[in-house]
């Protein structure tokens, strides 16, 4: 027996050490994802498994940046950019992400500013009336023909800046859906979440079809603040089909088409008629306007050459004759047909004839 112990002590301090080093890395294993075992996902790459932090359980609001610009008609971009955020954050993480059209959001902004942008010493008040744990805020500026374009993220509990981008983009860039792309990716790193190489590789490329959607309901949606209806009607008839921004784009053209009128009783009905004329009116003058700018493109052509060929000389003579061809623009015709397929209606309507011949 003697001599065997020395061996049974061995064996069981190895046992011993073994179980010790597994209590070990199960205890760092359970204190390592303590902090983040409800944010976090497997994720199959290859023949490998990723870890990769998502911010499942995280409440972010986007909010209108702040925007100056020289001309009025540039004011869309700050939309475009929530929204642009709003659809990347959505996208390429797991966070509960609060767009636009968030009753608690919206809330929040009537409360807060009446101009609709935010900077971020708005965080944690918005960050209040929402429940969100981080509030995204920002601000674009134009200075020397570029955009100045600053993004913060603010965590709400801490008044921390969890991650802030700063660039410079032309105008180009801006429209292309680069500038967005960049403030998205760099925002989403600064604030932990882990891209595969494929999300990454979705960043370097923007769907033109999606990123033409927003910005046209942005151009849209400004373009109908400001009253100028045609203009609104043709940046909406360019919002792409299936794409979660359609309905907005003809809930709002139906809204400029249609109006809004009250009719209930005699004289309800009279000031309805005094409207709808003042708005057929308006439409019509507009209509008419973006119709003689925009309803044709013109092209130059020089596609009738005469040509005369000597061989004893070897030479060639040309006749060019230039002319112009003028191509229908497919957006007025669809703007004009909108309008005038609705008038149509209406005039056929004979419960219309009090106020339609007056238009």
């Amino acid at each position: 027996m003697k001599k065997n112990l020395p061996a049974i002590i061995l064996a069981a301090t190895v046992i011993l050490a073994s179980c010790a080093s597994n209590s070990v890395s199960a205890a760092s294993s359970e204190s390592k994802d303590s902090g983040q075992t409800m944010f976090s996902e497997n994720i199959s790459s290859g023949n490998s498994q990723k870890n990769l932090y998502k911010g499942k359980g995280i409440a972010v609001a986007v909010c209108q940046p702040e925007i100056s610009v020289t001309a009025k008609n540039e004011e869309w971009i700050s939309q475009y950019f929530q929204d642009s955020l709003t659809t990347k954050f959505s996208r390429f993480s797991k966070m509960t992400v609060l767009d636009r059209k968030n009753e608690s959001l919206i809330k929040a902004e009537q409360e807060l500013s009446e101009s609709g942008y935010y900077s971020d010493e708005n965080a944690a008040q918005i960050g209040q009336l929402t429940n969100a744990q981080i509030v995204v805020t920002g601000s674009i500026r134009k200075i020397a023909g570029s955009y100045e374009v600053n993004f913060r993220a603010n965590d709400v509990a801490t008044n921390e800046i969890r991650a802030s981008t700063d660039g410079r983009y032309s105008a180009p860039e801006i429209q292309s859906g680069k500038a967005v792309n960049k403030t998205a990716e760099s925002l989403l790193e600064g604030l932990g979440i882990e891209f595969t190489d494929k999300e990454k590789a979705a960043f370097a490329e923007s769907d033109k079809t999606e990123n033409s959607s927003i910005m046209n309901l942005a151009k849209g949606n400004f373009a109908k603040e400001n009253d100028s209806l045609i203009e609104a009607l043709a940046a909406y008839s360019q919002v792409g089909e299936k794409v979660k921004w359609q309905y907005e784009a003809m809930s709002n053209s139906s809204q400029i088409i249609s109006g809004s009128f009250n009719t209930d009783g005699i004289l309800a009905k009279i000031d309805s008629y005094s409207t709808r004329i003042e708005h057929w009116n308006k439409l019509f003058l507009q209509l008419e306007a973006y119709m003689n700018e925009n309803s044709m493109f013109i092209v130059y052509d020089f596609s009738n050459v005469n040509d005369n060929i000597n061989m004893q000389k070897r030479t060639a003579d040309f006749e060019i004759h230039p002319g112009i061809k003028c191509v229908p623009n497919a957006v007025a015709m669809k703007v004009w047909a909108t309008v005038m397929n609705e008038w149509k209606t209406l005039f056929e309507d004979r419960n219309n004839n009090v106020w339609t011949k007056s238009v």
